[in-house]
């Protein structure tokens, strides 16, 4: 009976172990949720526009090997009320400022839809793992440069998380679903 209750005990600790969630890993890249800054990001977008939508995240893979010239996320509101501009959020550690842009091209003008965040369920920090794990690490890694991943939508409006990675070993882009987190393309 010992014997028994044993076994069971261990086949429990391992197949617990086995299955460690993707964000329990360490994360050495330093990177930000935006689950986490999007309230105060929000805010600020509102305080903007009260109808700002959001179209476009990006979130930088800082190398800790090497320094990094853009260390914060940018998070792109567009307004059906302040047509003609963008309202871009960058933040940095703790501290987020904000910039009204006139670009030639809105995502609203070709009919792109804007990003709930409360559909994505893989996070900035879990897409950068599973894009490092899938050949992002190999880019950056012992380089002297850095990366991003950027939630959006592509031509067809489908909604994804691309990472890219650039170094010695070339460039990659690594497609990540939001809602599974699993990889749906690789370009190498």
């Amino acid at each position: 009976m010992k014997h028994i209750a044993t076994t069971l005990l261990l086949l429990l600790l391992v197949s617990c172990q086995a299955d460690v969630p993707v964000s329990e890993e360490v994360n050495i890249y330093q990177t930000v949720s935006i689950k986490q800054e999007f309230p105060e990001v929000l805010m600020l977008a509102q305080s903007w526009s009260e109808d700002a939508l959001l179209f476009r995240v990006s979130v930088p893979v800082i190398n800790p090997n090497a320094l990094s010239i853009r260390v914060n996320s940018e998070y792109v509101f567009e307004s059906p009320t302040n047509l003609g501009e963008q309202f871009v959020v960058f933040c940095e550690s703790t501290k987020c400022n904000s910039k009204i842009y006139e670009p030639n091209a809105l995502f609203m003008d070709y009919g792109v839809e804007a990003i709930n965040l409360d559909d994505v369920r893989v996070d900035s920090i879990e897409a950068v793992k599973i894009a490092l794990r899938n050949g992002g690490d190999n880019h950056i890694k012992n380089s002297s440069r850095h990366g991003d991943v950027t939630l959006g939508r592509n031509k067809e409006g489908t909604l994804h998380w691309v990472g890219y990675f650039s170094g010695e070993n070339g460039t990659i882009y690594i497609y990540i679903d939001p809602e599974s987190g699993k990889v749906t393309e690789i370009d190498d």
